[in-house]
C-alpha cells in the first residue's frame, strides 16, 4: 500500500525565483514545477515526468 498523497502542491518561492532572471522565466518555472508536481500525483516516475514535460 502507497503512503497517502498531500491534497496540496507547495511551491517554495525563494528556490524558484533565485532560477528565473525576470518575470516570464518565473511563470514558465512555476508552471513546469506545478505541471511536475501532479504527474507526480498521478503516479508517474521521475523518468516519466520529465519525459512528458519534454513533449509538451
Amino acid at each position: 500500500m502507497y503512503p497517502a498523497m498531500p491534497d496540496r502542491i507547495f511551491i517554495f518561492k525563494a528556490n524558484i525565483e533565485r532560477l528565473c532572471k525576470n518575470e516570464n522565466e518565473l511563470k514558465k518555472k512555476i508552471r513546469e514545477v506545478v505541471l511536475h508536481e501532479i504527474g507526480h500525483y498521478l503516479g508517474m516516475s521521475e523518468e516519466e515526468v520529465r519525459r512528458a514535460l519534454k513533449e509538451r
